[in-house]
């Protein structure tokens, strides 16, 4: 009996993620490795033994073979895409269920290289070929090759109710199912009033302030680095760099978190005090936050008061929106700039077709020349390192390791040009982690903020603080007689893009996790609470409150 040609797709396919997975990550474990790869594969046989199923009536067979070839396909080219991208990819555990054609025309013109794309294609028609030659031979294991696959699924899908993280796009739409049939519908009453205002999360405004205490206020945003991260990797660092010696030097604030998970909203809500309530990287999301580059912000702040304002960014793009404010000054690198040819004791990467960076020790020489040239400068600086993983392997070394680093070089030449004295140098992060499980965890949005200067003793603040106080506490650390922002009731985070998340934290260790989508609201998980009717009480006023916030902010 001639093999059928989805049986021989599903081999053929199979084989080619096989190889394709193994080589092209093979950095990763080889567990998670097989186990992505089996969930994807099971699938693909279990597909194939429903079409098996079906090949009975001649109706059944044809709607099986066009069903079979769609959703086939639906696995394995995202598959495919995934593991081409497979870090990012996994991180923010995109679902198919979130894709539109929007969102695939994003990915194809702006995400994936022309290399990438031919090399899809190529893949998929390698697949196709293999499954043509397969069907050359009689192989009559029809029967048990459906059977293992419907007990290879059921296996694989008991395995991800206990091992979440693994690295399938077929284990994200699983979860995400989970999600709409399990979790807890919410619904706006809006015929009762609001309990909360929209004012709460909009921070803006340009606080009183007396004489200026620093002629140099740096601020350095470190990439998807949050606290618990950053304290581990610390304790395998020296105590002569900067994470280490400047404890005695700085002011701490231990319970401070993110409004947004990714890196363009986060620094758009730290620069604005104003909560994002949109996905970062959607054309959708985009369209309603770009007059943000045009509004007042800390940079109109520091440039009201003297400072001659600096945006740095160790590639050759610069970040929409943020880019747009009205710096002084944008330290990059020029178009063609970036040869790593030229570069070679400098680490250069393209992580993706939007993304041409080097480390950012290769911008140190302009980001001091800056600072030398300015009496009176204000810098903000997102760093690169981080943004790809290539920066980690190539070198071996952690992110807290190169930003330690990066700062003692900054610190040696302020000491050297007898200008650390007077200077104030701000550390903090972006964004915390964006794997889509960790977004469950209260530590995943808890970021590190450290406020350095040689005239400060240590200190620690525990208030709940989140973005939106980011202002007004360099406000209060940079000028005479200002004084600090009070701690919130609770913080609200959005994003990160892909995953429709609303997140809200309170004190002391309550957490809701709401899923905001346009067609359905829902409670994914919450805690701190008395009882699941309390949380859904709760998070029904906070989803209000979010809905109702959307519209304020639109009308700014």
């Amino acid at each position: 009996m001639r093999l059928r040609y989805p049986y021989a797709l599903v081999l053929s396919a199979s084989l080619l993620l096989l190889v394709y997975k193994v080589s092209t990550i093979a950095r990763l474990s080889p567990l998670g490795v097989t186990l992505g790869w089996l969930l994807e594969v099971a699938a693909l046989i279990a597909l194939a033994a429903l079409w098996g199923a079906s090949q009975q009536v001649r109706g059944l067979r044809v709607l099986g073979s066009v069903l079979f070839a769609l959703l086939a396909h639906a696995v394995i080219v995202p598959s495919l895409s995934h593991t081409y991208f497979f870090e990012s990819a996994a991180e923010r555990r995109f679902s198919l269920l979130e894709v539109d054609l929007r969102t695939l025309r994003f990915f194809f013109e702006n995400v994936l290289p022309v290399r990438g794309l031919l090399l899809l294609l190529g893949l998929l028609a390698a697949m196709h070929l293999g499954a043509y030659l397969l069907t050359r031979r009689a192989l009559p294991f029809r029967a048990p090759l459906s059977i293992s696959g419907l007990v290879a699924v059921a296996l694989c899908v008991a395995l991800l109710r206990v091992n979440p993280p693994l690295p399938s796009p077929i284990a994200d739409v699983v979860g995400d199912l989970g999600e709409r049939l399990f979790a807890p519908h919410l619904t706006v009453d809006r015929s009762k009033p609001a309990k909360l205002a929209p004012r709460l999360l909009d921070h803006g405004g340009l606080p009183s302030h007396g004489l200026a205490r620093y002629d140099k206020v740096l601020v350095f945003v470190m990439e998807t680095m949050n606290s618990d991260i950053m304290e581990r990797e610390t304790k395998a660092l020296s105590a002569d760099t900067f994470f280490h010696s400047a404890l005695p030097h700085a002011h701490r604030y231990e319970h401070y978190f993110a409004n947004n998970q990714d890196s363009r909203t986060g620094m758009l809500a730290m620069l604005t005090s104003k909560l994002i309530p949109y996905e970062a990287y959607t054309e959708v999301g985009r369209d309603h936050y770009m007059f943000l580059g045009q509004r007042p912000s800390l940079v109109d702040a520091m440039k009201q008061e003297g400072y001659r304002t600096a945006f740095a960014v160790s590639q050759e793009e610069v970040e929409l929106v943020v880019g747009d404010m009205p710096w002084d000054e944008t330290i990059n690198f020029a178009e063609g700039e970036i040869d790593p040819a030229k570069m070679k004791d400098t680490l250069c990467f393209i992580p993706y077709e939007f993304e041409h960076s080097c480390e950012d020790l290769a911008l140190l020489p302009r980001v001091l020349a800056f600072l030398d040239q300015n009496p009176r400068a204000f810098l903000y600086q997102e760093f690169i390192w981080g943004h790809a993983a290539e920066y980690n392997k190539a070198s071996g070394r952690t992110n807290s390791d190169y930003y330690s680093r990066y700062l003692d070089a900054v610190i040696a030449h302020l000491t050297k040009t007898g200008a650390l004295e007077r200077t104030l140098i701000v550390l903090t992060s972006d964004h915390g982690i964006r794997e889509k499980d960790d977004q469950r965890r209260r530590e995943t949005y808890r970021l590190p903020l450290w406020f350095y200067a040689q005239d400060l003793a240590p200190r620690e603040d525990r208030l709940l603080r989140s973005h939106l106080d980011f202002k007004d506490l360099v406000f209060a650390h940079a000028f005479a007689d200002v004084a600090e922002p009070s701690g919130n009731a609770f913080v609200m985070v959005v994003g990160p893009t892909g995953t429709s998340f609303v997140t809200v934290l309170t004190e002391p260790s309550g957490m809701l996790l709401l899923q905001a989508r346009e067609d359905t609201q829902r409670l994914v998980r919450a805690d701190g609470y008395a009882s699941e009717r309390t949380a859904e009480a709760s998070a029904t006023d906070y989803l209000r409150l979010f809905e109702d916030y959307r519209g304020y902010f639109g009308a700014l």
